[in-house]
Parts: structure tokens; C-alpha cells; sequence
């Protein structure tokens, strides 16, 4: 699964799409 997203963050996944927690998603991007 690749996202214009994906290559925007550089994440394998696009988590944003299944997290409505901006929270965990920027504690998950950081840590990625």
C-alpha cells in the first residue's frame, strides 16, 4: 500500500488513514 501520504511522511503505511488520533499518529510518524 502506497499514498502520495506515504511519500509525503516516508512511511510504509498509511496510518493517518486508520488513526483519528492526531496524537498517535505524530507519536508513531516520529518514532517510525
Amino acid at each position: 500500500v502506497n499514498s502520495a501520504i506515504c511519500d509525503l511522511l516516508d512511511i510504509e503505511f498509511p496510518l493517518i488513514a486508520f488513526s483519528h488520533c492526531r496524537d498517535v499518529v505524530v507519536e508513531v510518524s516520529k518514532a517510525g
